[in-house]
C-alpha cells in the first residue's frame, strides 16, 4: 500500500507502519462524506489488517471485493459510518472511481501536508482512477530504503506496473516493469518482463 507498512512474511508480523494523524483522519473522513465518495479504510491493530467500507455502490467496487475475497481470502467489514474508526489506527484510504467523481476530492486532500496522496489511472479499466491517501511519511521509496538499511541488503530489486511504482524504482538497484505496465514505468525500468496476467514476476523469479 505505497509503503505504508512493511510486513515480515516469515515471522507473520508488521515491522514498520505509518498511521494517519488524528487531525488528518478527521479531515479525510469529512471530505469523503462531503464529496459523497465510497472507498475503503484500512486499520492495523497489532498484526491484524482490517478493511472497512460503508457501501458498495459501483460495479468496480463490488468486483474489487469479490476478487480479493475469492482469490485471496481477504476480509471486508461493512460499517454504517467511517466515523466509527476515529479511535482506531487507520493507515490507508483507497478508492477507484471515474475521474469526474474524484477530481474535487483529490484537490482538497492535496492541501493537507500530513497526507501522502497518490492519484493515477487504472491500467485495467479505462476511465477509472485510483485515489489513495496515507501518512506523509509513507512512500514506496522510503519502504525500500528502510529494508536496505534495516537488513543491510546490498541489492534491491523491484517490480511495478503503474505510476505509483516510480518512487520504488528510484530506490532500487534494478527495476522491472511488467509487459502491461504504463509506458512511463517501462521507460524507467531496467527491463520489461512478462505481464501481470501471465504471472510475469513469478516466472522471472523462477528463471533467476
Amino acid at each position: 500500500m505505497n509503503g505504508v507498512a512493511v510486513y515480515d512474511i516469515q515471522n507473520g508480523r508488521y515491522i514498520k507502519t505509518h498511521t494517519i494523524e488524528k487531525s488528518s483522519l478527521q479531515s479525510l473522513l469529512a471530505a469523503i462524506k462531503r464529496h459523497d465518495t465510497e472507498g475503503f479504510l484500512y486499520c492495523l491493530e497489532g498484526d491484524r489488517l482490517s478493511t472497512y467500507y460503508e457501501e458498495l455502490r459501483s460495479d468496480h467496487a463490488k468486483r474489487f471485493v469479490e476478487e480479493r475475497v475469492q482469490k485471496y481470502g481477504k476480509r471486508f467489514t461493512r460499517i454504517d459510518d467511517f466515523s466509527e474508526l476515529l479511535k482506531k489506527p487507520v493507515i490507508y484510504f483507497s478508492v477507484c472511481d471515474l475521474e469526474e467523481n474524484l477530481a474535487a476530492l483529490h484537490k482538497e486532500l492535496c492541501r493537507d501536508k500530513n497526507l501522502h496522496i497518490e492519484y493515477y489511472r487504472d491500467i485495467y479499466e479505462d476511465g477509472y482512477r485510483y485515489l489513495e491517501a496515507c501518512s506523509s511519511e509513507a512512500s514506496k521509496h522510503n519502504a525500500a530504503k528502510f529494508l536496505r538499511e534495516e537488513y543491510g541488503f546490498d541489492k534491491v530489486v523491484s517490480f511495478g506496473d503503474n505510476l505509483n511504482d516510480l518512487p520504488l524504482f528510484a530506490a532500487s538497484d534494478e527495476s522491472y516493469a511488467v509487459a502491461n505496465a504504463k509506458p512511463e514505468v517501462k521507460e524507467k525500468a531496467s527491463a520489461v518482463i512478462g505481464g501481470n496476467e501471465d504471472d510475469g514476476v513469478a516466472k522471472w523469479l523462477l528463471e533467476l
